[in-house]
């Protein structure tokens, strides 16, 4: 049983079926929560919060809070009518109690997914990305030892990149492979 925590998962998770109870905590997911239809997981009295959205089963009863900034799916909560009363608050896009995740942004970088990796869609004219030979255009495919395969991942290792003050990009320029070392010294984030 989890009781009385505070939670904090920098990515996406799914409740399996093991048996365990969160109760009177907080969870934030900085991306997905599911859950399946055989999960056997209790969730009460808790403030749970998922960036990309939450997807329970309809059978997932619960007398918690759920907030989102994505869709949000189940739980039902007729079977206690006015007992218990559910929140759903889908498409919200504040970051919950105060928590900051680290975006790309931050270091003035968008990008979109590509079939070989993450392509560089914009540069901020102060972005560490411009500042060491990165282009807009540009498909990174690894940082570091990481293989780039979603934006999740770019983030990530963007994030490890930048905690280690340096990280060593993998890119595809024009059809031809090349490697840039982008230093992250210094870089302060808004």
């Amino acid at each position: 049983m989890i009781h009385n925590c505070l939670i904090v998962i920098d990515g996406s998770i799914e409740l399996g079926v093991h048996d365990f109870s969160i109760v009177n905590s907080i969870v934030i997911v900085n991306g997905r929560l599911a859950a399946s239809k055989d999960n056997r997981v209790s969730i009460g009295g808790s403030y749970i919060w998922a960036r990309e959205g939450i997807d329970l089963p309809d059978k997932f009863y619960t007398n918690s809070s759920f907030a989102s900034g994505g869709a949000i799916k189940g739980p039902k909560t007729d079977i206690y009518k006015d007992l218990y009363r559910t929140p759903l608050r889908p498409n919200l896009r504040a970051e919950p109690l105060g928590f900051k995740f680290f975006e790309l942004a931050d270091v003035g970088v968008s990008a979109k997914v590509h079939a070989r990796g993450a392509e560089i869609t914009s540069l901020g004219l102060l972005s560490p990305y411009r500042l060491y030979g990165l282009r807009v255009g540009d498909i990174v495919t690894k940082v570091d030892d990481t293989t780039i395969d979603s934006l999740d991942r770019l983030r990530r290792a963007t994030r490890t990149a930048f905690v280690r003050e340096a990280g060593t990009f993998h890119l595809i320029r024009e059809g031809k492979p090349i490697t840039r070392i982008v230093s992250f010294e210094g870089v302060r984030l808004p």
